[in-house]
């Protein structure tokens, strides 16, 4: 299907892409993999997503996506959904992207829910692909990654980026060697910070709650500041830090509501997963509460 292009944007086959400032707003439904948005390559612009669902069950088909060096200001209105197909993630943030999370302006209860397909996160990357920037302002965002990836970092095999969230409600869940937010499976968490907002972390599989994935065989690091952070891991993983049998990411905590919870398999609150590594973990302020897990 082609529809004649406006300012800024074309409509061929499927893809509705996006090539110059904007702003735009998106709204709609199709949950028959009709429709995907693609922001192109080295465009910045602004975007609304105002109750917009978008859903496919096509392998390797992305419903949103951040080309490389897009940078794309993300606004939220209402309810949103965004659900990919296997091995690609619900929303895509590729290597030297950046994408911005909040509230649309007069919607303070906006959210968005994504969810990647097999092998990739909800929101991030897919399968051995790297992620570039997400900074979360404000907004409900809930993210469940696919099989071996988290909710939000990089799917199986990928390179995780650089997340910061400084306000809003974040909701991350990881599955099968995955934390909720961090790396996929045997990948680390690259960098991430908690600056505020509320942040609720879970591996439903061998992750940390937030930090490396199972068996993951590199470092990263998590730093908390403030907000109120509440992070379970997976069996063998701990709340915060290493997932199953590899190796923790470095964490710092000056500030917040830290709540991080091990597995019932030797995972620690903070530090290390079952037979794994500790890693460094330095806490010099906040309300920090870590309880590790036993048989």
């Amino acid at each position: 299907t082609t529809v004649p292009g406006g300012d800024g944007w074309t409509y061929v086959g499927s893809s509705l892409t996006l090539t110059n400032a904007g702003p735009f707003t998106i709204s709609g439904t199709n949950t028959a993999g009709a429709v995907r948005v693609v922001v192109s390559q080295g465009v910045t612009n602004a975007v609304t997503l105002s109750e917009l669902e978008l859903r496919t069950t096509t392998s390797e088909q992305c419903v949103f996506a951040l080309e490389a060096g897009a940078s794309v200001a993300l606004f939220l209105a209402g309810d949103n959904i965004l659900q990919s197909g296997g091995m690609s993630p619900g929303l895509k943030v590729s290597a030297d992207a950046l994408l911005t999370i909040t509230h649309a302006p007069d919607d303070g209860d906006g959210a968005l829910f994504a969810y990647g397909g097999g092998y990739a996160a909800g929101i991030g990357s897919g399968i051995s692909s790297a992620v570039g920037e997400v900074i979360i302002n404000g907004g409900g965002v809930g993210a469940q990654g696919g099989s071996y990836s988290p909710g939000i970092g990089c799917g199986y095999g990928g390179t995780a980026g650089s997340l910061t969230i400084n306000g809003g409600e974040v909701v991350a869940i990881g599955h099968e060697g995955a934390p909720g937010i961090g790396g996929g499976y045997k990948r680390s968490c690259g960098t991430v910070t908690i600056n505020g907002g509320s942040v609720t972390s879970r591996s439903l599989g061998y992750g940390a709650g937030i930090g490396n994935g199972r068996e993951a065989g590199e470092g990263g690091t998590v730093t908390i500041s403030g907000g109120t952070v509440t992070a379970t891991g997976g069996t063998g993983g701990a709340g915060i830090g290493g997932g199953y049998s590899g190796v923790s990411c470095t964490v710092e905590i000056s500030g917040g509501r830290v709540t991080a919870t091990g597995s019932d398999f030797f995972g620690a609150g903070i530090g290390g997963g079952a037979g794994g590594g500790g890693g460094t973990v330095a806490i010099s302020g906040g309300i920090v509460s870590a309880n590790g897990g036993d048989m």
